[in-house]
């Protein structure tokens, strides 16, 4: 399947890496490290940022992130939503950004790109609402749990 997907959705994107250098080529959440370099250019003048919960990753050279414990992902998330200033304390947040802003920890299991995504999407769109109003079922919370312990 992914010889199929490579070769109709990837080599003209694969052809235009090649041609050009200093890309990024992000590759997010990504289960199965076997296909990567299938859809790498064979000329790479260019950067791969690679997010996965596995340990297996071979050549690729890692940087471990643990997960935030809530205050400290609240925080994280606070200034990452620009609601703090970056030099700023969590308990100079208001109390319901601040109870907000632990609970989405909590939800996301504090992994930290999952913080920062939720911090730029408050950003652009206000969101706030909907973490609070529609939280992840208890079903995908526990499943990112999970996945989270395994890997770490």
């Amino acid at each position: 399947m992914c010889d199929r997907i490579s070769n109709a959705y990837f080599r003209p994107s694969k052809t235009g890496l090649q041609k050009h250098s200093d890309w990024l080529l992000i590759f997010d959440n990504v289960e199965d490290l076997t296909y990567v370099n299938e859809l790498l250019p064979s000329v790479r003048n260019g950067y791969v940022l690679l997010t996965t919960l596995s340990h297996a990753t071979g050549e690729i050279i890692g940087i471990s992130l643990e997960s935030m414990e809530p205050e400290e992902g609240a925080l994280f998330l606070l200034r990452r939503a620009k609601i703090l200033e970056f030099d700023a304390l969590l308990d100079q947040a208001s109390i319901a950004n601040r109870d907000t802003a632990v609970g989405i920890s909590r939800v996301l299991a504090g992994l930290p790109l999952a913080l920062d995504q939720a911090g730029a999407l408050y950003r652009r769109h206000k969101l706030w609402s909907l973490w609070v109003s529609r939280p992840l079922p208890a079903r995908t919370r526990s499943t990112l749990r999970a996945a989270w312990q395994r890997a770490t």
